[in-house]
């Protein structure tokens, strides 16, 4: 288990959480005003899900601003609404520690570009399985 931000991390922890909940509002919001959802192939298994957290995460990896972010993500409902599941619906613990380890396995925290941040979750939540099935 990664160890607790510290005091000296935690304006960047406070800023890296920032960053991924103000996507995740900027998510909800857009998927409020585009009814009805799109939604490519679901997974079915966790193997697939894993697969589509990956891509997506490659794909995150180089948006240049927040706006970009949340395009990429609202491209397949299906990885936006798993983002908003996980950051709602899950148990505390399993997200806090996803978290702190998404905070703790980001390459240049001060200079990460948005996307990283978004990136680095979704990677993460590839290893926490825990975390998407306390969703369910």
């Amino acid at each position: 288990m990664q160890p607790e931000p510290q005091p000296a991390d935690e304006a960047e922890y406070r800023a890296f959480l920032r960053e991924l909940f103000s996507v995740r509002d900027k998510i909800l919001e857009r998927l409020e005003a585009n009814r009805p959802l799109k939604f490519r192939d679901i997974p079915e298994t966790w193997d697939e899900m894993k697969v589509r957290l990956r891509t997506t995460a490659e794909d995150l990896m180089l948006c240049t601003n927040v706006d970009r972010v949340v395009d990429s993500l609202m491209a397949d409902h299906t990885t936006a609404l798993l983002l908003i599941e996980t950051t709602t619906e899950t148990d505390r613990r399993y997200l806090i520690q996803t978290l702190e380890r998404a905070f703790h396995a980001m390459p240049a925290k001060g200079d990460a570009l948005p996307g990283q941040a978004m990136a680095t979750f979704f990677l993460e939540l590839c290893k926490n399985k825990s975390l998407i099935l306390s969703a369910d």
